[in-house]
């Protein structure tokens, strides 16, 4: 059942009968790389006014989906994991070079 739970998407869809029908679909190994914000963004921008307009809004943003989740796979396949951890040393250098050129405007400022 989990498998099935992590693997599988599902979309609601009202058929002919005027029913709502769900229909699953394998997910894709590539979805894993989509952004939340961007699932959030089309979420609230997709048109709801039928089954058939939100199915197209996703067609339709599909190429930029796929070149999102392309980009973000090919980051994390060929930056290396010790790159996070290099950032942060960066960003507290710079918060003590921050620091630093503050304290000597401040004895600057004093001094004379």
């Amino acid at each position: 059942m989990l498998y099935f739970k992590l693997n599988t998407l599902r979309i609601e869809i009202i058929n002919s009968s005027n029913f709502i029908q769900i229909v699953y679909f394998p997910k894709p190994e590539l979805s894993q790389y989509l952004s939340e914000s961007s699932k959030e963004n089309f979420l609230e921008t997709v048109n709801r006014q039928s089954a058939n307009e939100k199915i197209m809004g996703l067609i339709n943003s599909r190429s930029d989906f796929i070149d999102e989740m392309k980009h973000y796979k090919f980051l994390m396949n060929n930056i290396p994991v010790d790159m996070d951890k290099l950032f942060t040393y960066m960003r507290l250098i710079a918060l003590l070079c921050a620091f630093m050129i503050n304290f000597l405007l401040l004895f600057d400022k004093f001094t004379v």
